[in-house]
């Protein structure tokens, strides 16, 4: 899986003001640190496949040519899954900025913060076939294995509660009617973990029986 996309929206934040401070005196000459919450909203694009002999194979291969050794048997037909995975969470930043380069253009300065993004996501199905589960006994004895109920396979990714991120980046401030706007261009760098899982239920006849 590899991450596509990712929106943020800032919810809250605790910051000191750039420009002058309440006594008068400028704070562009100062650092500054600020903590911030925000919504994540995280697009991940999976591709998985299962392969099992729940279904019939595909054709066999043509016999090997004489000395050419035995062909291995092959698994049932392979199936393929592409979907778009969402992750939600809500997290919290802590972020330093350094006083700013110069007094001009935005007063630009250099800032880095580190992020925790708590998941809120269930267990993921990736790539499966039929419903696995308990065993569903047909009351024909002579019924072959195929009509047991419970057969299949199934994939999936559990992940992990938590998430984190990086950034460093130059922040610009402007003033637009009595309002302050940031302009912050930076390069992120975020985690996701997680735990694949795989379960295959498959009934077996014993021969004679």
């Amino acid at each position: 899986m590899r991450l596509f996309a990712a929106l943020i929206l800032a919810v809250t934040a605790i910051a000191a003001p750039n420009g002058a401070s309440a006594d008068g005196s400028s704070t562009n000459d100062r650092w500054q640190a600020s903590v911030s919450a925000f919504l994540s909203l995280s697009g991940h694009n999976a591709r998985s496949s299962v392969a099992s002999n729940l279904r019939p194979p595909p054709p066999p291969p043509p016999p090997p040519a004489p000395g050419g050794g035995a062909t291995l048997p092959t698994l049932g037909e392979e199936i393929h899954r592409t979907q778009t995975i969402l992750l939600p969470a809500l997290a919290g930043s802590l972020e330093i900025s350094t006083p700013a380069l110069f007094d001009a253009f935005g007063a630009p300065r250099l800032f880095a913060h580190g992020d925790v993004l708590p998941i809120f996501s269930p267990e993921l199905k990736l790539a499966g076939e039929a419903s696995p589960g308990q065993f569903r006994i047909p009351q024909n004895p002579a019924a072959p294995e195929e009509s047991i109920g419970g057969q299949g396979s199934q994939t999936s990714w559990d992940p992990a509660t938590l998430a984190f991120g990086a950034g460093l980046g130059v922040a610009f401030h402007f003033e637009y009617l009595d309002i302050e706007f940031a302009l912050k261009p930076s390069a992120e760098w975020y985690s996701y973990n997680g735990t694949f899982r795989t379960f295959v239920s498959r009934a077996l006849k014993v021969q004679g029986e």
